[in-house]
């Protein structure tokens, strides 16, 4: 049986290590250790939903639950590199504001999904995500969390002059970018 302690790791970070354990396997057992409430019920809802056997006990600081998958011998696959080039602050073209909106609520789905990119590379406009004033930081953070590599184009942020204001990232030429896109299994561009 496996455990999963995800003591002091934000919901969303403990949903998704949850996820990614059962989506790997046919059938089996996992024991999972959160410290709050929040935790142990998006963990619980997401099992009763794909019919798992779910048993949650409240223990001293935290939750025990107990999850067995049984039945499905299907395995999803994961792509092993699947990487987001992002290339500007707003998603679609015309209204601003709109697309300023369409970005925040991208990365608010993003974080929801099972399959999450292994890289987040910003370049041009894009910067303006990952820098202060950014009113997806938060988000971007929580996948860099996840374990989502963060990078950022040097050119694109020398030429914004926001070095002083990167909030999160790698900052890297644009060599190691095209590495990155040649090395990966799917690329999609934003």
């Amino acid at each position: 049986m496996k455990e999963i302690n995800c003591n002091g790791l934000k919901s969303q970070v403990s949903l998704n290590r949850v996820r990614k354990y059962f989506n790997s396997i046919g059938e089996g057992e996992a024991t999972i250790f959160v410290d709050n409430e929040i935790s142990s019920g998006n963990i619980v809802k997401y099992a009763m939903g794909k019919g798992y056997h779910v048993d949650c006990e409240e223990l001293l600081g935290g939750f025990k639950i107990s999850i067995e998958k049984r039945g499905c011998l299907e395995v999803i696959e994961e792509i092993k590199e699947l990487l987001v080039l992002i290339t500007t602050n707003k998603l679609g073209q015309g209204d601003d504001k709109l697309g300023e909106n369409l970005m925040i609520s991208y990365f608010d789905a993003l974080i929801e999904e099972d399959r999450i990119p292994t890289k987040l590379v910003f370049l041009n406009g894009g910067i303006k995500l990952v820098t202060e004033g950014s009113r997806v930081i938060e988000a971007i953070k929580l996948l860099n969390e996840m374990g989502v590599k963060i990078y950022v184009s040097k050119m694109s942020i020398e030429a914004y002059k926001l070095e002083d204001m990167l909030l999160v990232g790698e900052v890297v030429q644009m060599g190691s970018i095209v590495e990155f896109m040649n090395l990966a299994d799917d690329v999609i561009k934003l």
